[in-house]
């Protein structure tokens, strides 16, 4: 079933105690450094928001994540576009850390650039950038009307910190979740954060959540090698439509971005066969991100 924003909360909460507690120092996984909550700005001042709070979860300092470092919020500093090493380095910690998560039979379920972060810039660079003046928006109403008095009159807009060397960390726990033996899965116990698997196309149903996982990898994957574009598109009419012609395109060497962003006919020939077995149509045949970890090594 879907997730409320609390559900997620609450539930990344539960994912976050239980890695704390088996793998407190993984440097693949960025678990939650503390947990709140803030009760609504006027519920001492009027009664209908005395029972109005907000769940608050906060991570320790992180880098850019992967989805953010392709668009203008990018640090100006940065030194980007991320370098072909790099590439594959933080190709390599995503990998290990999904197949952590994998072996302690937790689903991550959301995998997607956005949910992973490039290492922290050094602590030197954080302090500094923080005595920066903050950049603060009017909260404003689309029909001009007065903005109400329960909502906050300005926002502050939040501070890239760029990033610097390091280990990429996989994160948010909030549509995770711990696999039972035999269960089942709806479609919407995944997010949105990257196009569904092609199972769900034929399916409401799945009994293999981890090679669904394996799915939002190969696109992750993709994402990164060929610095931010989209295997898929942006959620295609007909899915199963589009997935085969990119995998036909893919498949026999003629992917231009894909070919394009790649320097070396080695990197492309390691990559392409790992992607496509990491999105294979049958999850019967699909590369598990736990044997994937061995193939990405290797190179």
């Amino acid at each position: 079933m879907g997730r409320s924003e609390s559900q997620q909360v609450k539930r990344e909460l539960a994912i976050n105690r239980f890695l704390r507690s088996r793998c407190p120092q993984s440097p693949h996984l960025c678990t939650i450094k503390d947990s709140f909550v803030i009760k609504h700005h006027l519920a001492k001042l009027h009664p209908s928001y005395r029972k109005v709070s907000f769940d608050a979860i906060a991570y320790p300092p992180m880098g850019t994540d992967l989805q953010v470092i392709h668009t203008s919020s990018a640090h100006s500093t940065s030194p980007l576009p991320l370098s072909i090493e790099r590439r594959v380095q933080c190709i390599k910690d995503i990998v290990r850390g999904v197949a952590e998560l994998h072996s302690l039979g937790i689903v991550h379920a959301d995998i997607h650039p956005g949910n992973v972060a490039l290492p922290p810039p050094p602590v030197a660079d954080i302090e500094a950038l923080l005595e920066e003046p903050h950049i603060e928006h009017r909260v404003e109403r689309e029909d001009g009307a007065p903005t109400p008095g329960c909502l906050p009159k300005s926002v502050i807009k939040p501070v890239d910190l760029g990033f610097g060397d390091g280990t990429c960390r996989v994160l948010d726990f909030g549509y995770s979740f711990r696999h039972r033996k035999g269960a089942v899965y709806k479609a919407d116990s995944f997010s949105h954060g990257a196009v569904k698997a092609i199972e769900f196309e034929t399916s409401e149903t799945t009994a293999q959540p981890f090679k669904v996982d394996s799915w939002y990898m190969g696109q992750l994957i993709y994402y990164i090698l060929t610095n931010g574009c989209d295997f898929l598109g942006r959620r295609p009419s007909n899915l199963k439509s589009y997935w085969v012609d990119r995998m036909a395109v893919l498949e026999n060497g003629v992917d231009e971005i894909f070919n394009e962003e790649l320097p070396s006919r080695r990197h492309q020939r390691h990559f392409q066969p790992i992607i496509q077995e990491l999105m294979h149509g049958d999850p019967d045949r699909r590369l598990s991100v736990q044997d994937a970890v061995a193939r990405i090594e290797s190179f």
